[in-house]
């Protein structure tokens, strides 16, 4: 392979490649559309046949649901209506899940089944046919809820003939009842307005009772009127004339509206026997033999899943063969390909580091006609050319000769390098002269200024002690000023709230003071029913007396009495005394309350003054505070910038100190280099130009020229700070 070029390798290489690409591609294009073929089977033919399946069970059960909500009795007719209808697009929608499942492939135990389902299936919907007629008659009479209705009406015609009842007691003995006089007011009064029904029968019923029952009531209005003032017979014989007839239809049309209710209930007794009976047998068989079918069909769809998988995992397992074998051939060539280009491209690697580490005498001497052979080639061509002559050329340059000429390649550059260099070093021992002495003059200067800084950064420190020690001081008073303003405030709050609770307890002595001018008001009164008491004690034991030997035990008792009423008269008089001695002391107590307070008021008054001049004061003794503390921050700023300055004096002596002697380092490495003769010696400073200027070498690197003439830059005294 070391005769073929790189592009051959590296396109056989990706040839090989492909080819073992297409190879498990044809292995997995195969494998995917035996693999479409069964999900073809599972999506088209099995899940269809499963969904079909759970849509009948699924309307078969919300038809369910509809039956059940029909033997509700909440439910209005237009409801029920709509749940007929829901009914009807449930069977709609069972027609049509049989059609699509019929025509999908079945195989025989599948359509042997379905046979025996539908079968089933006739059976209930015989009986549900039954239940739907049985719902429509009850519709068709106009009572829902038969039930409730035939409960109510018997509690309506039992609550009348009560009060017929209570009627007749009252006339005979005289036993007064509540009620019966507003028919408006009874429970079947209040229940009439809301009745609502469809029911022609029911609606003439309940036509001819609204007059009968307001017959009724007005009979047991004008009987209580009657019965009320004495008039019994004239109450017996309206009972008898008009009462008794008016209760008689009463209830005879009670009666009926009962036994219409009761034919509505036998309907609505029919329809949850049938419902809890054939039709949910018949629906538990169905839903059997449904569940059956779905399971059977499940079942087939599992069994082709499991082809499938088994069909998958054949065209996962030569797949997987082809890769394997695909990528050891392609590591295979990989490493051949590779192996031939690292191999060299790692000698070369070598030589270069050799070269960057000095060692010349490296060479690859490759026998290859591609590229790698023809880099390897030029690099020890390379390599000749470099130790032979650029290395001896650098080597002159490092020892500081500048007088060295080249005869190959490098000859002209090497020329203007060298003359270059004879220019910059001529320039820099020039500079490094004047550096040197401007350097001495800058260091005594800044000598002088650090001592001048010194002294003054000392001076405002003392000041600034100072200035510290009156803050303390002044910060000290305005602090015990603020005390005691706390403190005057403390007090001002605490007379305050004395002056209030003498308010308080001047307000409850008042309120005592009235209090005990009501007890006094209320034992009076007392002793006023002591002394009724007394005189109708007196007249019981009279009455007593009169009826001697009998009204002996009540005349003891009368005895009693008497003497109970005279000993709550008599505690009533003391009380009376003790609540009048307490009303004077609370008099007296709230006026020696209303001195206090007025003492506390002026008390008050006093400390408020006190709190406002302490406040004063304390505001005072602040500002000064504040005043002192910003002199002493100007002084603080003062000290601060002096102290900089020093250090900045300090730090420029010692920087002109080392650029001096950095200067002579300078001068003593400039002294080791060969220059040519055109260059002249600098090499010792002139004394016009030495304290004066520095001299400015030109940029002479890109051509090989004679320095030109430099300028000096003056360091006097208005350009000194600025350096």
């Amino acid at each position: 392979m070391k005769d073929f070029r790189l592009g051959v390798k590296l396109m056989s290489g990706f040839v090989l490649v492909g080819l073992i690409t297409l190879a498990v591609g044809g292995i997995g294009v195969n494998g995917l559309k035996s693999l479409q073929g069964d999900i073809e089977i599972l999506g088209r033919e099995k899940l269809p046949s499963v969904e079909h399946l759970y849509t009948i069970k699924e309307a078969a059960q919300g038809s369910t649901i509809v039956h059940r909500s029909l033997l509700n009795p909440g439910f209005t007719l237009a409801e029920r209506e709509a749940l007929y209808e829901e009914n009807a697009r449930t069977r709609g929608v069972i027609q049509a899940a049989r059609e699509a499942y019929l025509q999908l492939p079945l195989g025989t135990a599948e359509r042997a089944l379905y046979d025996e389902l539908m079968g089933a299936w006739r059976v209930r919907a015989e009986a549900v046919n039954r239940f739907t007629d049985l719902s429509r008659r009850l519709d068709q009479t106009g009572i829902l809820n038969p039930a409730r209705l035939r409960a109510d009406l018997e509690k309506f015609r039992g609550d009348h003939y009560r009060a017929a009842v209570q009627t007749q007691d009252l006339i005979h003995s005289g036993a007064d009842f509540q009620g019966g006089e507003d028919p408006s007011l009874c429970a079947f009064g209040r229940w009439l307005p809301t009745f609502e029904t469809t029911n022609s029968q029911l609606q003439d019923l309940l036509h001819q009772v609204r007059g009968v029952h307001h017959e009724f009531h007005g009979n047991v209005a004008r009987i209580k009127d009657l019965a009320r003032r004495g008039y019994t017979e004239q109450a017996q014989e309206l009972y008898r004339t008009a009462m008794m007839p008016a209760v008689d239809r009463t209830l005879a049309v009670f009666g009926e509206m009962i036994q219409v209710a009761g034919r509505a209930e036998v309907l609505h007794a029919e329809m949850s026997d049938l419902l809890m009976g054939d039709v949910a047998r018949h629906s538990a068989r169905t839903y059997e033999l449904l569940d059956q079918l779905i399971g059977l069909t499940k079942a087939n769809a599992e069994e082709a899943v499991v082809v499938a998988e088994s069909e998958v995992r054949q065209a996962v397992q030569w797949s997987l063969f082809g890769s394997i074998l695909g990528v050891f051939l392609a590591l295979l060539f990989g490493v051949l390909l590779t192996r031939s280009i690292t191999r060299p491209l790692g000698r070369a690697l070598e030589m270069i580091q050799d070269l960057a580490a000095g060692r010349l005498g490296r060479r690859l001497n490759l026998k290859r006609q591609d590229e790698i052979g023809q880099m390897a080639l030029a690099m020890d061509g390379f390599a000749d050319n470099l130790e032979k002559e650029v290395l001896e050329a650098f080597k002159r340059l490092a020892d500081g000769d500048f007088t060295f000429e080249a005869q190959g390649l490098i000859r002209e550059p090497l020329a203007q390098t060298n003359h270059s260099l004879n220019a910059l070093v001529g320039e820099l021992q020039q500079v490094a002269n004047q550096i040197a002495g401007a350097g001495g003059e800058v260091a005594d200067a800044s000598q002088s200024l650090s001592q001048g800084a010194t002294e003054q950064a000392s001076s405002l420190e003392e000041i600034s002690a100072s200035m510290n020690e009156m803050v303390s001081q002044t910060r000290q008073s305005a602090e015990n000023a603020g005390q005691a303003n706390h403190l005057s405030d403390e007090a001002q709050k605490a007379a305050e709230q004395g002056n209030r609770k003498m308010g308080d307890m001047t307000q409850a002595m008042a309120e005592i003071s009235e209090a005990g001018q009501s007890i006094s008001k209320i034992i009076k009164t007392i002793e006023e029913i002591a002394f009724q008491t007394n005189l109708l004690a007196l007249n019981a034991a009279v009455e007593a007396a009169r009826a001697g030997q009998h009204g002996k035990g009540f005349a003891v008792v009368a005895e009693e009495v008497r003497n109970l009423a005279a000993r709550s008269a008599k505690a009533a008089g003391e009380t009376a005394e003790l609540i009048e001695g307490t009303v004077e002391k609370t008099s007296r107590g709230t006026q020696i309350a209303n001195e206090t307070a007025q003492a506390l008021d002026t008390i008050v008054g006093g400390v408020r003054k006190v709190t406002d001049l302490i406040g004063e004061i304390a505001t005072a003794a602040n500002e000064q505070a504040e005043g002192i503390g910003q002199v002493n921050s100007g002084l603080s700023q003062i000290d601060q910038v002096t102290q900089q300055n020093t250090a900045n004096a300090e730090e420029s002596a010692a920087a002109a100190e080392e650029l001096s002697a950095q200067a002579m380092q300078l001068k003593q490495m400039l002294a080791r280099f060969r220059l040519s003769a055109a260059v002249p010696d600098v090499s010792a400073p002139s004394e016009k130009t030495q304290p004066a200027a520095f001299a400015a070498p030109q940029d002479v690197w890109p051509a090989a020229q004679p320095a030109a003439k430099t300028t000096a830059i003056a360091l006097d005294d208005d350009e000194f700070g600025r350096y």
